[in-house]
């Protein structure tokens, strides 16, 4: 049998490891590394084992395992593979934590207006959790309605559909639809296309009830959808159907009749609509982790099912 290799002082120990009498020591202090011997006056000495310890220690802090789960995998208590996992969960916190802050800086850098504004409302929503960007997003959108007399039971409910209920761990494309939908609500001149959609349907909306108006359009909706879906033309009488009865929601909202001179203004008011209202339905999708909502192609079957109703002396830009 070969005989066992000699303990070696600390200082010869250090040499042959490679790591400083400091650290060692350190380790020892802590329990992670006790030495072999302790000689009456104190000295250390270490053992080949030591040596063999000494390394899974190294490994391990330079995977930035913590000392504390170092000392439960060397005493038994967790399993390598418990510590590794746990690494490895901490390291795609911190890379996304890393991507997040470059997005950051690359929105920031490319932002039309003020990059240091842009900077510091994204760094901070990037320490803010689920439910204050929830608060954040309800109270930016508000705001950019600006004066707009929109009806509070309306307000909340699609508040409400749009942000409560926020994910938490966003992953990076999660991310940077957040970060998109923040920018843009910030924006003055997306707030002012915002309020120019909205104001002339609110300014004549004196019979609006919001019960009434959402399981109606949660209806026309859903025709259009099926429309869509099946693929008749805006002339066919199922489009047609699901056409009227949305000229029929808004007469009542308007306490007007529904006739082709309401249509033309409704059709007219759409000419002008900022195709970034509904990519903020796009960003929320993403977000949220859904499928790209079917509204946008349905209210379009609607739209082109009034034009053919009232004529071609209305005609929208394709």
């Amino acid at each position: 049998m070969n005989p066992a290799p000699p303990l070696l002082r600390i200082g010869a120990f250090a040499r042959k490891t490679g790591v400083s009498v400091k650290t060692i020591r350190f380790y020892a202090d802590e329990g992670l590394l006790p030495p072999a011997h302790v000689s009456d006056n104190g000295y250390r000495w270490f053992s080949d084992d030591d040596r063999v310890r000494l390394g899974v220690i190294r490994a391990l802090r330079a995977a930035d395992v913590d000392l504390h789960a170092i000392q439960r995998l060397l005493v038994g208590t967790t399993s390598v593979d418990d510590v590794i996992r746990l690494q490895l969960d901490a390291t795609e916190r911190q890379m996304r934590q890393l991507r997040r802050r470059q997005h950051v800086l690359q929105t920031a850098l490319a932002s039309a207006s003020d990059g240091a504004d842009t900077l510091v409302r994204l760094e901070a929503l990037s320490k803010l959790d689920a439910l204050e960007w929830t608060t954040m997003l309800q109270h930016q959108t508000r705001a950019a309605m600006g004066d707009v007399p929109v009806d509070d039971a309306w307000m909340r409910d699609l508040l409400h559909t749009a942000f409560a209920d926020l994910p938490d761990d966003l992953d990076d494309v999660q991310w940077q639809a957040l970060c998109e939908l923040v920018e843009l609500l910030h924006d003055d001149e997306f707030a002012t296309a915002m309020q120019a959609s909205a104001r002339p349907f609110w300014e004549q909306a004196i019979r609006f009830d919001a019960e009434v108006w959402t399981a109606g359009m949660n209806d026309v909706m859903g025709q259009a959808i099926h429309c869509v879906d099946a693929g008749p033309p805006p002339s066919s009488a199922s489009s047609q159907k699901a056409a009227q009865a949305l000229l029929h929601l808004w007469a009542r909202a308007c306490g007007r009749r529904r006739s082709k001179a309401l249509a033309r203004e409704l059709l007219a008011l759409l000419d002008d609509h900022d195709d970034r209202l509904e990519h903020v339905w796009t960003l929320v999708a993403l977000i949220r982790q859904q499928p790209p909502p079917p509204h946008t192609a349905a209210f379009r079957h609607l739209m082109q099912a009034l034009q053919v109703w009232v004529g071609p002396e209305c005609r929208r830009h394709p």
